[in-house]
């Protein structure tokens, strides 16, 4: 998952509350587990936790362009 570019993101714990550490804008996260409090929450942490809706989750893809001659 990534940061979006404009703000930085709340990291909230186990029991979805905030707390005082945040993600740097436009930075990359891996995700092991997502859980459902009313909102999507995904862990970048031991216990920690970010809102569905303040990063966007993005697969790699794998592909071959191929260019003219």
């Amino acid at each position: 998952m990534t940061t979006l570019p404009d703000k930085k993101v709340e990291v909230h714990n186990d029991d979805v509350k905030k707390t005082a550490d945040k993600l740097a804008p436009q930075t990359n996260w891996l995700s092991d587990k997502s859980m459902k409090d009313g909102s999507t929450y995904y862990r970048v942490a031991t216990n920690k936790w970010v809102k569905d809706d303040e990063v966007y989750v993005y697969q790699p893809q794998t592909f071959i362009v191929q260019t003219g001659n």
